[in-house]
Parts: structure tokens; C-alpha cells; sequence
């Protein structure tokens, strides 16, 4: 290949696309020299300029730097003190940073191999040209001149613009020209309103002390920076093989249907690539709506939008969205974008106005509904419109519980199930981590018991009534939640938490699950008690609030997040390790999602550990419950069985409990 085949385009902005995946790593990678003029230096700089560079060592390339510093002294002897201290400044910094140390390392390494030359301007007033040239194996030069500096914010996140002039197309060669010669000028010390210096050699000396000594050491420099790359760069990602099939299943199936896939399993990256897959079959503009439940999934969509180098419209931004929407919309009709992405929420979706909006746009539409069992709520079905010709559905349990209307209203819509991928098979083939289930057996105390007899009693009655008012109704609905929270909230079941903690070694990266407010605060007070550090995480928290939290269960700082109708959609920190579920429900939308939590792997984490609290009205082997007893367990125990199904422990778990099984599931 050469700088000729990267299909350079003419301008790049970063508010559009990513600098660095989208220009800097390719016309890197396929350089012979580079040569660089600009304005900033720092600790950022080895990074930037370590981007790409893995590529650029094996044919030899070179580069020569010109940069400038933030200090303004015109003394040759004065500025040279100053900078020394300034670099060496910069290179303690980064000495925290082990993937930067690498860097670092391979900088120093050019260096000394003389394939990295670098001089410092100065000038009376400021210096700023920022312009780069670059010339491949086969005499082809590109060069371009804008706002970005040699940074890695200059890279990848400032707003940022630049202009790129190439050798081997007319009218563009005397531009080029120009910013060879400029270059050259500075580089000879030819200008009139600056002096370029050579770097002084207690700052070389002082970079070289970080080259690597033997090829062994290069060799493993180069392949830490790889593997940091790949981490960080999804564009050097493969789709693995059932998410393959995935997009091949739905292609198939004309880009329409759902996809059955168990939390963790990369369901956001597998719609991002299958809408990368339909884009690319698609002629002309395609539009994408994604729609997801709450605003903190809404955020995370963002951030693995942006991995895939897409910048989508965001109607959280209430003030804003709409402008930008009309600009983007005017960039697709002009070409200047292929895609237009809008993420919304499903309360926003189902307005006529956004759906109008939506529809003004020329161009086929997907829609990828994300939570897609939520898209069968009653008010969320006005959503589900006709101008969509592409759907697609995500969800670890697509069926809506206990509402067959709704599903069949999904199902319906977006094709039925194209692909399913299940827990057991996700950890049977190394996707998610294994884990290890342990049940905890509480009673209801007496009182509870009566309670919950009595409610049951009452709702037997109504459902038995031909003739139901909507008071009546509404009262059935409150009776019937008014029971559940009975097993909810057992008193006895924070008695069992507190004995399971005092219990333990260790508890930390750790979730708990509560049903009210005051469990909340006992259970944090138990923790307190242990002396673990906990926090809340329930609705009151903001979408910034609940980043911060999930830094600091993955820092350590929070040993426990205690949650309260959370934490069931949308929260991705690999790094928990353990769930208690003092509070379940029998939902298997919400207990599916609260096990897949901690299923997640990360680096040091061999299994996961999982706590329930199995509520019964008796745990005694000899006692017999009555059939309203039974029912009271019924619901509870399949819940059990199915988290004891998948357990890397099943068979203790089964054997220890077969005696409920066997009692309640008759």
C-alpha cells in the first residue's frame, strides 16, 4: 500500500470524525518520513507521537520535530535551562503511566537510532504554525496545515480542523510546496521572526535514560503498546463468532429481527457492527435511530458510538438536539455524511414531533431498540412506526413478563427472535465468567405469614369476580404488590445479611440489592458495622453521580454499591465480582439482568459470587405446607433453580435444596 491507497479526503474535523483513527494512524503507518511542525509540548506529545509508531519502525522511517513551550524567555542560555527543567518535568509525569512510559521508551529508542531528530523554536510573540509532511516508499507526500497540535488532545479530543494537499493530484501540489518549504525554513533557522535550536543535550541524555537496552525489551515495549492499542481502538476488533452470526442471521432476514443475547455478550457492539454492515450495503444516506430506556444507557451507547468513530445527535440535550439535527440532516443531503445516528429515549420516541422529524429525512431508516421488551408497553407502542424499513431488537429476555399482548406486539414488529445466545453457552465458551451460587434460606416470620395468607386470600376473591370496577382493579394491583413486597422485604432477611458478612474475609466490587428505603440503610449499616465502605445508588443519583460511584467500586474506594430499583439495565463495570440479592423479583426481565451484573470478565477475576435469600414460610424438612404456602415459595424457587442451573456449584445447590424443590414445585 501506499499514502495513494488511504483514500484521503481534503478536509478532516474532528467534530465529524476522529482525527487519529480516521487520518493520523493510517498515513502513519504508511510513512517514510515524517516531519512535524507545532506549536505545544508535553508529556502528551511522546503519546501522540507514539501513536501509530509500531507500524512505522519496521521500514525505517524517520521523523523530525519541531515544537515550542509555553515560556517566553528570548536568552538562548536562559530559555535552554528552562527547558530542561520543563522536559524533565514532563518526563517524571509520565513515568506514572506505564502504557506512557512505553511510549516513552520507543521515543527514546528512535532517538538513539537516530530516526527521531527534534528542534525547539521560540519566537518574540507566539508560535503556531502547525503543519505536517509525510512521504511514503514510493515518493508519494502528502502535507496538512490546521488547528491541531502534535498532542494527544490535539488527536483526539479537542475540536480541531486541517487541511490535507496531496503530491499526486492538480492544483494541489503548490499548496504542498508551500508547507515543504516552510517546514525546511524552520527546520535551517531561516526564519525572520523565530530561532530554532537544537535540543540540548542534558534534555537528550535525559530521554535516552529511558531507551530500551536490549531487543528483548524493544520486542516487549512494542507489544505492550500493541496490546494497549487494541484495548483502546475498536476499530482493530473482530466480531466474535455469534455475533458473526448474528449479522449474518439478520442480513438474512432482510435487517429485521431480535436478538435473544445474555447480558455481557456484547449485544451494543454486535448492533454497532451490524448497523456498520447494513450502512455499507445501503445506497445512499441511512438513518439510525436508537432507542433506549433511561438516560445513563443513553451515555453508554455514546461512548461505544464514539470507539466506532460515530458522532451521534443526542436528544438529551434538550436545548440543543434539534439544532444539531437539522445541521447534520443538511450534511447528509449534501454528502458531506453517509449516517445519521439520533439516540433517544422511549418516552421521546413515541412524540409525534420526533417521529416527524425523523421521517423528514431522505434516506432509509433503521431503528435499533435496545431493552427491547420495553418497546411492548402500551405507551410505548406508538413508537413503533411504518417509516422504519431496518429493526432491530436487544434484549436478554425479550418477552415481557406476564403481558403476551406486548410481546406478540414485538414480535410482531421487529420479526421475531434472529439470533439467541444464552448464559450457559456464553460461559461454557469463555464469554462470561463462571460463578459460584449461594442461597441462603429465610423464613417468614409469623406475622408475615398471616399477611401474606390474608392478601392472597383477597386476591383469590377478586380474580374469582366476573364483574371487576377500575377501583376494583386498581385495588387488585396494590393488593397484589402490597404481597410481594411481604417477600421483599422479610425481616428475617437482614438478620441472614448480617451473619453472611460477618461471615466473610473480604467483601468488596461487591452490589447489593435491596426493595425500600430503609433496607438501604440497614444494609449499609451493617457494612459500616463490618467496617466496608458503601454507598447508596437509587434513583436520586445523577448520570454523573453514578460515573463517579462506578470509579470508585472499580477503584476500590467503595467496597459495596447498596442499590434500590437500580442497577438492573445499563451498568457495565466488569470489575464486581459479587451480588447479594437481599431483594428479588420475580421478574425474570430484572433477576436475569441483576446476575448478568457480575458475569463480566475482567483482569484478576476468576469467578463471580452470587448471594440470594430464598424467602419460605417454614425451611423446617418435616413441615408441609398448605397450598396457599406453597404458592408463597412457588415463584421464589424457580428463580433458585434457574440461577442454580448455570452455577459452577449446581449439583451442591440442587442436592442441598432438593427437598424444597421437591415440596413447592410439585
Amino acid at each position: 500500500m501506499s499514502l495513494k491507497d488511504i483514500g484521503l479526503e481534503l478536509s478532516y474535523e474532528s467534530d465529524v470524525k476522529n482525527l487519529a483513527k480516521r487520518f493520523y494512524s493510517p498515513v502513519l503507518s504508511e510513512a517514510q518520513r515524517y516531519d512535524r511542525i507545532t506549536a505545544f509540548f508535553g508529556s502528551s506529545s511522546f503519546v501522540s507521537a507514539g501513536s501509530g509508531l509500531e507500524e512505522f519502525l519496521e521500514e525505517d522511517g524517520k521523523i523530525r520535530l519541531i515544537f515550542d513551550y509555553v515560556v517566553s524567555e528570548k536568552d538562548k542560555e536562559i530559555l535552554e535551562k528552562d527547558m530542561k527543567s520543563e522536559i524533565a518535568d514532563s518526563i517524571e509525569d509520565v513515568k506514572e503511566d506505564g502504557v506512557i512510559e512505553d511510549h516513552l521508551a520507543l521515543f527514546a529508542w528512535l532517538l538513539d537510532e537516530g530516526r527521531l531528530e527534534m528542534k525547539v523554536a521560540r519566537a518574540e510573540g507566539t508560535f503556531h504554525p502547525k503543519i505536517g509532511v509525510i512521504t511514503d516508499d514510493q515518493g508519494n507526500r502528502i502535507s496538512f496545515s490546521g488547528s491541531n497540535n502534535e498532542t494527544a488532545a490535539g488527536w483526539s479530543d479537542n475540536i480541531e480542523e486541517f487541511k490535507v494537499f496531496k503530491s499526486w493530484k492538480e492544483g494541489q501540489k503548490g499548496y504542498l510546496e508551500s508547507d515543504v518549504n516552510t517546514f525546511d525554513r524552520y527546520w535551517w533557522n531561516k526564519t525572520g521572526k523565530a530561532k530554532v535550536y537544537e535540543l540540548d543535550d542534558a534534555v537528550e541524555q535525559e530521554l535516552l535514560r529511558h531507551k530500551p537496552e536490549t531487543e528483548r525489551e524493544l520486542e516487549e515495549i512494542k507489544d505492550s503498546i500493541k496490546e494497549w492499542r487494541e484495548e483502546e481502538d475498536i476499530q482493530s476488533a473482530e466480531p466474535r463468532d455469534y455475533q458473526s452470526r448474528a449479522i449474518d442471521n439478520w442480513e438474512d432476514e432482510g435487517y429485521r429481527g431480535i436478538w435473544k443475547m445474555a447480558t455481557g455478550t456484547g449485544k451494543t457492539w454486535t448492533a454497532i457492527w451490524g448497523l456498520e454492515r447494513l450502512s455499507e450495503e445501503t445506497e445512499g444516506p441511512l438513518v439510525t435511530v436508537i432507542v433506549v430506556p433511561y438516560s445513563h444507557l443513553a451515555n453508554q451507547w455514546i461512548d461505544e458510538l464514539k470507539k466506532f468513530d460515530y458522532s451521534p445527535v443526542s436528544t438529551l440535550d434538550y436545548h440543543g438536539w434539534e439544532d444539531e439535527f437539522e445541521d447534520r440532516k443538511m450534511n447528509l443531503s449534501m454528502g458531506i455524511e453517509e449516517d445519521l445516528i439520533v439516540l433517544t429515549t422511549y418516552n421521546k420516541y413515541i412524540q409525534d414531533s420526533f417521529q416527524e422529524k425523523i421521517g423528514s429525512v431522505k434516506g432509509e431508516k433503521l431503528i435499533i431498540a435496545d431493552e427491547v421488551h420495553k418497546a411492548g408497553a402500551t405507551k410505548f407502542r406508538e413508537g413503533l412506526s411504518d417509516i422504519y424499513d431496518h429493526r432491530l431488537g436487544l434484549s436478554a429476555t425479550p418477552s415481557r413478563h406476564m403481558d403476551d399482548a406486548g410481546t406478540e406486539v414485538i414480535f410482531d414488529y421487529f420479526g421475531g427472535i434472529k439470533k439467541e445466545y444464552g448464559l450457559e453457552r456464553a460461559i461454557d465458551e469463555g464469554y462470561l465468567t463462571e460463578y459460584e451460587y449461594k442461597v441462603s434460606l429465610v423464613e417468614l416470620t409469623e406475622d408475615e405469614r398471616e399477611q401474606y395468607l390474608e392478601k392472597t386470600k383477597k386476591i383469590a376473591s377478586m380474580l374469582n369476580s366476573d364483574d371487576l370496577s377500575e377501583s376494583d382493579q386498581e385495588a387488585l394491583e396494590n393488593l397484589t404488590r402490597q404481597r410481594a413486597d411481604i417477600i421483599k422485604s422479610a425481616s428475617n432477611k437482614m438478620k441472614k445479611f448480617d451473619e453472611m458478612i460477618g461471615s466473610l474475609d473480604n467483601f468488596e466490587r461487591a452490589l447489593v440489592y435491596c426493595n425500600e428505603s430503609d433496607q438501604v440503610t440497614e444494609a449499609m449499616d451493617i457494612l459500616d458495622k463490618y467496617h466496608y465502605k458503601s454507598h447508596q445508588f437509587t434513583q436520586e443519583e445523577d448520570d454523573d453521580e453514578r460515573d463517579r460511584l462506578s470509579d470508585r467500586i472499580k477503584s476500590g474506594s467503595v467496597n459495596a454499591l447498596v442499590a434500590m430499583k437500580c442497577l438492573d439495565e445499563g451498568f457495565n463495570v466488569p470489575a464486581i465480582e459479587r451480588a447479594v440479592l437481599v431483594s428479588s423479583t420475580r421478574n425474570p426481565a430484572q433477576y436475569i439482568q441483576r446476575r448478568g451484573r457480575v458475569l463480566r470478565e475482567a483482569e484478576g477475576k476468576d469467578h463471580a459470587v452470587i448471594h440470594d435469600m430464598l424467602v419460605v414460610p417454614d425451611k423446617s424438612e418435616g413441615y408441609e405446607p398448605s397450598e396457599s404456602e406453597r404458592r408463597v415459595g412457588e415463584k421464589e424457587i424457580k428463580r433458585v433453580k434457574e440461577f442454580a442451573s448455570t452455577a459452577m456449584n449446581s449439583e451442591e445447590v440442587m442436592k442441598d435444596l432438593n427437598h424444597l424443590f421437591s415440596k413447592y414445585l410439585e
